[in-house]
């Protein structure tokens, strides 16, 4: 079948414009990353804000059995640090890790999460929420993510998985003196290094003990953000809303390196894209855009038809700025025109609207003031053209 080669360049650049515009700035994201071992320090105390926010829940564990809490500060595995206590229940070699939220509000004070550790050198990690540092791991730590806000809720799930491997393995040894160092050697220490013998990660010359992923596993990463980002977006509205159907399987999502992807996706939305990323994007879509109608139109004509996309996007990207977007970029799509992205962690009906209205608003102030200037000229508002 014969495909005219007007389709054929616009399907080729359809997909460039999809891979740049959606793939490539997760890609880079991730690719650029600088990954450490997470790790528990012990602190000499915490401070008065953090003894606070993290009394409460300290007190419940307290009640189920928990005890001898350690000040310590988590380092996780990428440069973000937070700051808790490590509780322990030796008769079960378990410890609760409370880390206290980027923003506590009156809902979640806490970041509770607990951990065992088995004679046989497996571990058991249950962690409330949709992770909080998760990457892969060893075959022989089993980890579980519990959809709540409830430490209470958390610990039940843990408990239940607990009793389920105690039936084939005895609990290692755990005690307030030692558990700390246990934890980090038999579980934070293993995990980079896991990912390091899969592939996923290479080490860093400078500074030493820091890794980046590989091109292809931060392509693999990225895709899985791509697609998973809408299920996430509605397991995390579910979440929050304590809304989550009774018969909700967490094994329907990848959710152990998919979740974690699309966190430190959404914390590097936060942060501003790279200029020179953005530059690449603008000039590149440029490039394939006049590509696309030089066999069709002069150049001078591409000009003009380039002078009235930038007047109208720049409208858009207007409307993007006042309503505070960031990552503020214009794309220009072969065969059909241009369009002006943001990104913005909640948007609102209104911010589409304005958004939307805001393209012609720098026409129609270049046509009226034309319009005054043709009156001045010629004393009259629309003057006919002259007969040649």
């Amino acid at each position: 079948m014969f495909i005219p080669a007007t389709v054929r360049w616009f399907f080729l650049a359809a997909f460039f414009i999809y891979a740049a515009a959606m793939i490539l700035p997760t890609l880079i994201h991730i690719w650029s990353l600088r990954l450490r071992a997470p790790a528990l320090i012990r602190q000499p105390t915490l401070s008065p804000a953090h003894q606070q926010i993290l009394a409460p829940t300290v007190r419940a564990l307290a009640e189920a059995g928990f005890g001898w809490p350690i000040p310590v500060q988590l380092n996780n595995i990428t440069i973000d640090y937070s700051f808790g206590y490590l509780l322990n229940r030796p008769e079960s070699g378990t410890a609760a890790l409370v880390t206290a939220p980027a923003i506590p509000t009156a809902d979640v004070t806490a970041n509770v999460s607990f951990i065992s550790l088995f004679a046989d050198g497996s571990v058991l990690h249950t962690i409330q929420g949709l992770g909080i540092g998760a990457v892969a791991t060893p075959a022989d730590v089993h980890t579980e993510f519990v959809a709540t806000r409830s430490p209470a809720a958390t610990w039940a799930a843990h408990e239940a998985n607990l009793e389920r491997l105690l039936s084939r393995t005895a609990p290692s040894t755990c005690q307030p003196d030692n558990c700390l160092e246990a934890i980090n050697e038999r579980y934070y220490g293993r995990l980079l290094p896991n990912l390091v013998a899969q592939g996923a990660l290479v080490a860093d010359g400078e500074p030493a003990g820091y890794y980046h992923f590989q091109w292809r596993e931060a392509l693999r990463q990225s895709w899985r953000i791509l697609r998973g980002r809408r299920r996430l977006r509605q397991t995390v509205r579910l979440v929050r809303e304590e809304a989550l159907p009774t018969n909700f399987d967490f094994d329907d999502l990848p959710i152990a390196l998919e979740v974690e992807a699309y966190e430190l996706n959404q914390s590097g939305q936060k942060r501003r894209a790279s200029l020179w990323g953005r530059l690449a994007l603008i000039f590149g879509s440029l490039a394939l855009f006049y590509l696309s109608f030089s066999q069709l139109f002069h150049v001078r004509q591409i000009l003009f038809l380039l002078l009235v996309l930038v007047i109208h996007e720049g409208g858009h990207l207007l409307g993007l700025k006042l309503r505070g977007y960031q990552n503020l970029s214009l794309i220009f799509v072969p065969f059909l025109g241009a369009l002006a992205a943001g990104q913005k962690e909640r948007e609102t009906l209104f911010d589409r609207m304005l958004v939307i209205f805001m393209g012609p608003v720098p026409g129609l102030f270049i046509g009226l003031a034309l319009l005054g200037y043709i009156f001045m000229v010629t004393r009259e508002w629309l003057p006919d053209p002259p007969l040649r």
